[in-house]
């Protein structure tokens, strides 16, 4: 069983262990690489690295296989397959285009996208992101047919295809959705057929659960979009998806290069061993910052290791904080000021940024 989606007719060569050269080694035998993923493999296999950097989506991988089969269970919402990218905007930009895949079946092409909410910079997410950030709009018209916002449930027409929603306004600031609201919008979904997509590019693990959409209680999407520190680090995104959509997409219906690269896929395998013990340091450190911070800033508001609050000038308060080696990543006098440490920040560590951010209130 299989949860990587098959995008190509793949090479029935055998499982890869190793590689060198222009050879890759397999429990088949040895094979002479002249397609090296269209010249990807542009230094040859294993170049200074013990381990395989790199195998084209055409091979099968078992170790891109295990990171799928790896989200998909964390779901607990019978996710079946996994399409591998690059970036959060590339996750959401496959769910739109898988989505409406399914959908077309049924004469559905309308998406709808939360007013307010920032799901990256292609065409695509463009054309369904209104923000009020004009830079990211002006000049680039015209956009995707049938992308839509809405603001209220009953804004979202019954015949839709798709719902791209976050578990919470996640980009100027942090604000969780109304528990109820949130699953009446699952319900609606559910009810009219339409699917729902969530975007959990920011969130995965760092709201205490493996998904951001797990801290609320009956939830269950059609598609997950994960990014950012999914990896740990490492350039990996994915589009998870239940079996129905897998399967209504066509070999060579979609692709992606890196999706899948092997060095992406250990990030990823790496960052799931220590994943039960981060969420709960989640917990535990969002606890220290809410019992620091709740009677000392404005609007504090958070969950786990993402945490936001407001101040008169956000700049200068960066300024201020930047002066005493502290880094808080905030652009505008328009924004919140958001807190998104590492997962493995080190209690010192926490405690002396505290004190910095209090002191330079």
């Amino acid at each position: 069983m299989n949860y990587v989606l098959p995008i190509s007719n793949k090479f029935d060569i055998g499982t890869i262990y190793a590689g060198k050269g222009a050879e890759i080694y397999t429990d088949n035998g040895k094979y002479l690489d002249m397609f090296c993923d269209n010249g990807v493999v542009s230094l040859g296999y294993d170049y200074r690295n013990s381990e395989l950097a790199h195998l084209p989506n055409a091979y099968k991988d078992d170790i891109r296989e295990l990171a799928a089969i790896k989200l998909c269970n964390e779901t607990h919402c019978k996710m079946r397959y996994a399409f591998f990218t690059n970036s959060g905007s590339e996750a959401v930009e496959t769910m739109m285009k898988f989505g409406r895949k399914f959908q077309s079946q049924f004469n559905r092409n309308k998406i709808y996208f939360k007013k307010g909410i920032f799901h990256g910079r292609t065409y695509g997410a463009m054309s369904g992101d209104m923000t009020g950030k004009s830079y990211h709009l002006d000049d680039y018209e015209p956009f995707v047919a049938e992308t839509h916002q809405f603001d209220k449930i009953n804004e979202i027409d019954k015949d839709a295809a798709v719902v791209i929603i976050t578990p919470a306004m996640v980009y100027d600031g942090f604000q969780k959705w109304d528990k109820d609201w949130f699953k009446k919008l699952s319900d609606y979904c559910k009810k009219n057929h339409i699917l729902l997509g969530i975007d959990e590019v920011q969130t995965y693990i760092r709201l205490g659960e493996w998904w951001g959409y797990q801290t609320y209680h009956g939830i269950e999407p059609d598609m997950i979009a994960a990014a950012k520190g999914v990896a740990g680090g490492k350039p990996a995104s994915v589009c998870l998806m239940k079996n129905k959509i897998g399967k209504s997409i066509a070999k060579g219906g979609h692709f992606s290069t890196f999706g899948g690269n092997r060095t992406a896929m250990r990030g990823i395998i790496d960052f799931h061993k220590r994943g039960n013990g981060l969420m709960e340091k989640a917990i535990n450190d969002g606890e220290y910052i809410k019992k620091i911070l709740k009677d000392k800033v404005k609007n504090l508001r958070g969950q786990g290791l993402m945490w936001s609050f407001d101040v008169e000038n956000p700049i200068d308060f960066r300024n201020k904080c930047l002066k005493n080696h502290v880094i808080l990543g905030v652009f505008s006098n328009n924004q919140s000021i958001k807190l998104t440490p590492p997962l493995t920040i080190r209690r010192k560590m926490l405690e002396y940024a505290m004190e910095v951010i209090v002191r330079c209130l």
